[in-house]
């Protein structure tokens, strides 16, 4: 459900920051237009990487507390979890940085439009936010998992 949220929110402010006053042409995807889609599909990857892992670890975690496993094997496999969930979300921050780092230089390059080249720096901010709250939640639901298993 949370990163239903996540998503949805995320997905509204890209489509608020790509005004077609400032990125529109007749002659198909902008520069600008694509930068923001692939900001978008590294964010949406991680956070469905994100949902994945907490959904798949929760599962895990329940199926070793009902076999008996002993508290530091349950804590271990959630380390473990938020370990590769750490791990992607820098991976993509950088990325974002990187994607929005070469998109602004070559829209500068070719005298793009402040507002294109706000549209990008915000859509990558943006996504860096959306990624940094969906590995916040998932550990969260990883921690309780863990919490509720060694109680």
């Amino acid at each position: 459900m949370w990163t239903s949220t996540i998503r949805l929110g995320f997905l509204a402010l890209l489509l608020s920051i790509c005004a077609p006053h400032a990125l529109a042409q007749d002659d198909g995807p902008t520069l600008a237009q694509r930068c923001v889609a692939r900001v978008a599909e590294i964010a949406e990857n991680t956070i469905d990487f994100n949902r994945q892992v907490a959904t798949s670890t929760v599962h895990s975690i329940r199926v070793l507390d009902n076999d008996g496993a002993p508290d530091r094997v349950i804590i271990a496999t959630g380390k473990a979890a938020k370990g590769t969930i750490n791990h992607r979300e820098q991976a993509a921050i950088q990325r974002i940085r990187n994607v929005v780092q070469a998109c602004v230089a070559q829209l500068e390059k070719n005298g793009a439009p402040p507002a294109a080249i706000r549209a990008v720096v915000r859509s990558g901010h943006r996504a860096v936010n959306a990624i940094k709250q969906s590995a916040k939640h998932a550990k969260g639901h990883i921690t309780r998992a863990v919490i509720h298993a060694t109680s």
